[in-house]
């Protein structure tokens, strides 16, 4: 079965707490920690060793060690030991820099927090000032408007006369909504000064630290008072603010890393891309062949020492008394340290600078805005595998919809009521004037007066009596503005009364419990006692729970209930959110025995108490009478059908889990072009149901796969609907694999009435056969379904910002999902691979002329480039061309990839998928036969007639000039045409490695030779005198490039695929726009409108530049 144990709160339950109230000295035998709080990784003195350890815990950075600490042996380096140490220097250095910046931000907001200013109240009553760092648990702090809470804490009493307070948790879950938070009424009532906090004793006992920000429980017990039970609704959290409020009096429950804001500073699971798993295989296999070369090069010269080493009397010098062995193995370490840039060191920097200048580039495209926000990259490491995914797993709500719920229709008194198009329409019917009978009136007064009461909104009256409301709930806001419209006001509430005005009855209500929502009932509730001594229960949830709580013994007459059910499955075939509701009338001596259960629950304090208070609520939650029905609309997203559509035809499965009703998800998924009612095959898995005519689970989901696959095979599009319960089942053994194997020959699926977890379950599922799964969602119940899955997508919307932070991009709307797929994903994919594969390629191709020369040198290691040329060959000569392909290259542009989903799918195909073994082995050979040809092309044609002007020979050192230059020549022109695109970017990169190159050499030759290392001086000048040498150069140079003609034209007849005919396509059908600059020249007119991909716009500054497209053919190399 999948595993999601993160996710699945299996862990052992830690024992409670208990802290002592107002009493330092008897709270240190808890070994309480101090509020103090460091985030930081390092300190002064752990800075060095610390971030070296994780510097070379990458075997690159061991490699490029070793190869530096072998340069520093006398006698075996065949360099310069710079060439070495500075590559490694300055890519470890960055590194160091780069963490040290960071480390450094979060000290100084770490000391930050440290130093804010608290208000203690100590024992005695007196108000002292401490800093946030010297508070501890048990102490009363004095909270005033608009502190930050520095604490975790529990309200004792507030300035407001009912004893609440608000609070804003943006700094906690994004939400700018405030929170009520409610003191106990005795507590308000005996602590509301200072002074009076004398006076507080006693303990608290309450849930080990933990990261749970939604739950919190525990029970006070202060002397001569009867012990209370406290839970969210009376916790403040360290990170809040308090506002509307003068001041709160506080007592600390956790402190420093006990805080829930501190445990949830958690870093997210960590991901790698399948480029950089393919990266390190490559970079396993370069390693091996330098091994391989090493091996063979170090036997040759052991061979060449024994047969030919000691003829002249120039090699004297080997006539030693090493043994073949000791020659061997100095060998080995020599050429280890020759052919160690075989690795390229730059390009594990390169690599990393790319990629989060990619992720700016999205972060700045105006294209994925949405009033004011733009989109978020949380990461840089997953940017090209936004172009390999398979699988799409979305949310619902606030994902494909708005998240902005509308009051649509309402059932209640046995009528239905359109409020969407007639607002006020119960109001009406209770109108004297209206013709219902007694009874529905009365029935619809009620349901208007549940609606009214049973909530938890915040009441914010404006100067002229205008009544709004707010909550963490945008439902029950719609549904308590809706009542208040036809009538039903809810005036104003305290901890333990709530005001209400239904059609002119002005009512206060004692409020004795409110049983919060929990995901396992589905329900709330309000327990209230009335003016004539009543005891009655409101409950709101979802259908399939409300209704399953109905009394069974004639209190809910058939009709009405088949009528409910009804109204309820219109409204949900038309997308519709639904919800029920239903009462209670306690007899006093059932609510006695009832209240003592619920009691008991809510102070115990044993591991079991979640178990007890869940069936304490179902007991309350019992022999309910019917109400009403609501059905509330939270329409699509804009481009919400044609997104997915385009997802579908990109051959990407898409699957939608909800925990809405089978019907609203199916409706939804129709509307959303996830299915097609009537021209697919849509099968309704319901074990229920389905495991009534005596078959297995097991052989469900086998008839279903059979018939998913006799219909793909036809051509059509197969889709199932399961809901959660169905899910518990088949998740588990022998159902799995076969539930797996048939979402694997589905188009597209819908999982109804699942949980968090079951989301995550399912996500695993396909992740254990390698699949690339996306997870996109916005609210707190779709984190651990992002964070299972490879990729997560946050949506910001209105449920908080715990999804965007899980997530490891944000955009603003789920349409934005096809634009960072099909371009920035394409894009960042054909970057990162042309960079990797470049770098390797101009690695090899230096390494090997290396190679070559040896078999001239007798195998004894001598380089035939200058050290500082080696230094700079990847540093500074070759540094701009991969950097520009690595961050502005592409191949084709943004507006047609996002009308043609095909090319999408083209990137996982085997003969175009970039970094494929095909793909590394054509560059490989590339490599290997550019240096061939650079290598004996140069001495073939420059070096067996090396003679200057004045007779004198060019020698080791003017030889390795010309061949750097031509080798330099090479690589750079590789690059050239492995651009698939060209603005003024490529060309400078292009133009200012040569100048940078030509300028080293001559100012180089320019020292006298005291500083010249290698007897440059005025090489330069008499080597490039020489119009031979030009000529060689150029004809060479020119020469390596033939065979790319031959085989583009090849691939280009034999082999195309949807790459190539688009980029024809899309040159074909571009027309010049009024912003473009048409530049002419010899080969083609080249030209470009603003794409977004080179051409970002960040947030403060509007489009800027224009840039140059070349329409020409592009060798081979241009397509792998």
């Amino acid at each position: 079965m999948a595993k999601a144990g993160k996710q699945s709160g299996e862990d052992a339950v830690a024992e409670p707490i208990t802290l002592c109230c107002n009493d330092r000295d008897k709270n240190k035998p808890g070994n309480f920690p101090t509020n103090y709080i460091r985030t930081t990784k390092y300190t002064l003195l752990t800075f060095l060793p610390l971030n070296m350890f994780e510097q070379f815990k990458k075997m690159s950075n061991v490699f490029f060690l070793v190869n530096m600490i072998i340069a520093l042996v006398p006698g075996v380096s065949p360099v310069f030991p710079a060439t070495t140490i500075l590559p490694l220097v300055v890519v470890v250095g960055v590194a160091a820099i780069r963490d040290a910046v960071e480390d450094f931000q979060r000290y100084q907001a770490d000391r930050r927090a440290n130093a804010l200013p608290v208000k203690l109240v100590d024992p005695s009553g007196k108000v002292t000032t401490i800093e946030s760092h010297e508070t501890q648990v048990g102490d009363v702090i004095l909270l005033e408007r608009g502190n930050e809470i520095p604490v975790d804490c529990l309200v004792v009493s507030t300035a407001l006369a009912d004893g609440a307070c608000f609070v804003e948790t943006a700094n906690l879950d994004g939400e700018t909504n405030l929170k009520p938070k409610q003191t106990k009424s005795q507590y308000h009532k005996m602590f509301n000064t200072p002074q009076s906090i004398a006076r507080l004793g006693g303990q608290v006992i309450c849930d080990a630290p933990n990261n749970s920000l939604h739950s919190w429980q525990g029970k006070v017990s202060i002397s001569g008072l009867p012990d209370q039970s406290v839970d969210m609704d009376n916790f403040l959290l360290r990170g809040c603010v308090i506002r509307n409020v003068d001041w709160v009096l506080a007592l600390t429950v956790y402190t420093g890393v006990n805080t829930k804001l501190f445990l949830n500073l958690t870093q997210k699971p960590p991901k790698v891309s399948r480029l950089d798993t393919k990266l390190n295989r490559l970079i396993l296999m370069i390693l091996a062949a330098q091994q391989v070369v090493i091996i063979i090069c170090c036997s040759l010269h052991v061979a060449w020492r024994n047969d030919a080493g000691g003829q002249g009397f120039y090699m004297r010098t080997l006539e030693d008394e090493d043994s073949d062995g000791v020659s061997w193995v100095l060998a080995y370490l020599t050429y280890f340290i020759l052919l160690s840039l075989m690795m390229p060191i730059s390009l594990f920097v390169s690599l990393e600078f790319c990629k989060a200048a990619q992720a700016k580039l999205m972060e700045w495209d105006h294209e994925m805005t949405n009033k004011g926000d733009w989109m978020r990259a949380r990461t840089s490491s997953l940017n090209e595998e936004l172009s390999q995914v398979q699988y799409v797993f979305s949310d619902k709500t606030g994902t494909l919809t708005d998240n902005e719920m509308r009051f649509a229709k309402a059932f209640a008194g046995g009528t239905s009521f359109d409020e969407l198009n007639q607002p006020g329409s119960m109001k009406k019917f209770l109108a004297p004037s209206s013709t219902a009978s007694k009874e529905s009136k009365e029935g619809v007064h009620n349901f208007l007066r549940l609606l009214s009461l049973c909530n938890t909104v915040v009441i914010n009256t404006a100067a002229d009596g205008t009544i709004t409301y707010d909550g963490s709930s945008t439902d029950e806001v719609a549904l308590v503005s809706t009542a208040l419209i036809n009538g039903a006001r809810l005036l104003a509430r305290t901890s333990d009364s709530m005001t209400v005005d239904v059609q002119q009855d002005l009512r206060t209500i004692e409020v004795i419990t409110i049983l919060p929502f929990t995901a396992e009932r589905k329900m709330m509730s309000v327990v209230l006692r009335e003016r004539d001594g009543t005891i009655r229960m409101y409950t709101k949830g979802a259908d399939s729970s409300v209704l399953a709580r109905l009394d069974k013994k004639g209190k809910n007459p058939p009709r009405a209930i088949t009528a409910a059910q009804q109204f309820l499955d219109d409204c949900a075939r038309i997308g519709l959110r639904t919800l029920a509701c239903g009462e209670r009338v306690f007899q006093q001596r059932e609510f006695d025995e009832w209240k003592a259960m619920w009691d008991r629950a809510c102070l115990d304090t044993s591991p079991q108490r979640g178990s007890l208070v869940h069936t304490a609520a179902l007991e309350g939650e019992s022999h309910l009478v019917f109400s009403g029905c609501t059905a509330i609309e939270d329409r699509l997203q804009d481009e919400v059908p044609q997104t997915i559509d385009f997802l579908l035809k990109c051959n990407i499965v898409v699957w939608v889990l909800t925990g809405d009703k089978r019907e609203t998800a199916f409706n939804i998924a129709g509307t959303s072009k996830l299915l097609d009612p009537e021209k697919d095959l849509v099968i309704h898995i319901d074990l229920a149901n389905d495991l009534k005519g005596g078959r297995t689970a097991l052989q469900v989901l086998e008839s279903v796969h059979a018939r998913c696959k006799e219909a793909r095979g036809r051509g059509q599009h197969a889709s199932f609907i399961v809901d959660g319960m169905s899910l518990e089942t088949i998740l588990q053994e022998p159902t799995y694999k076969a539930f797996r194997d048939l979402g694997l020959d589905v188009n597209s699926a819908v999982c109804c009435r699942v949980t968090p977890l079951q989301k995550a379950s399912v996500v695993a599922m396909f992740q254990e056969l390698g699949s690339t799964c996306l997870g996109v969602g916005d609210g707190a119940n779709d984190v651990s379904m992002i964070q299972e899955a490879r990729v997560g997508i946050g949506i910001l919307g209105l449920e908080g910002s715990q999804a965007e932070r899980a997530a490891d991009y944000a955009i603003p709307r789920f349409k934005h999902l096809r634009r960072l797929l099909s371009v920035h994903g394409r894009y960042s994919l054909i970057r990162n691979s042309q960079l990797v594969q470049y770098s390797f390629y101009k690695n090899v191709v230096y390494s090997l002329t290396q190679v070559y020369y040896s078999f001239y040198n007798g195998f004894t290691g001598i380089p035939i480039y200058d050290s500082w040329v080696i230094i700079l060959f990847n540093m500074v000569f070759t540094f701009l061309p991969p950097m520009v392909m690595g961050i502005f290259d592409y191949d084709v542009r943004h507006e047609y990839l996002m009308k043609h989903p095909k090319l999408y799918g083209e990137l996982r195909s085997p003969f175009a998928v970039r970094m494929s073994r095909a793909s590394s082995l054509l560059w490989m050979t590339l490599s290997i036969y550019h240096s061939w040809v650079v290598y004996y092309g140069v001495l073939r044609g420059s070096l067996e007639d090396d003679q200057v002007e004045d007779g004198r020979s060019l020698g080791l050192t003017g030889g390795g000039m010309i061949m750097m230059t031509v080798l330099l020549s090479t690589v750079i022109c590789q690059a050239a045409v492995t651009f698939l695109s060209w603005t003024w970017l490529h060309f400078l990169s292009i133009v200012l490695s040569f100048a940078v190159y030509t300028a080293f050499l001559y100012l180089y030759a320019a020292l006298p030779p005291t500083l010249n290392l290698a007897a440059y001086y005025h090489i330069p000048q008499e080597v490039y005198s020489h119009p031979g040498i030009w000529l060689n150069t150029i004809l060479w140079t020119g020469a390596l490039f033939a065979p790319h003609i031959a085989v583009l034209v090849i691939r280009r007849s034999f082999f195309s695929i949807d790459m190539h005919l688009a980029r024809a396509g899309d040159h074909q059908t571009r027309k010049s726009l009024p912003w473009e600059t048409v530049v002419t020249s010899p080969s083609s007119t080249v030209a470009s409108p603003p794409s977004v991909a080179m051409n970002p716009v960040t947030p403060d500054r509007p489009q800027y530049g224009t840039y140059v497209d070349n329409e020409r053919e592009k060798p081979f190399l241009a397509d792998i």
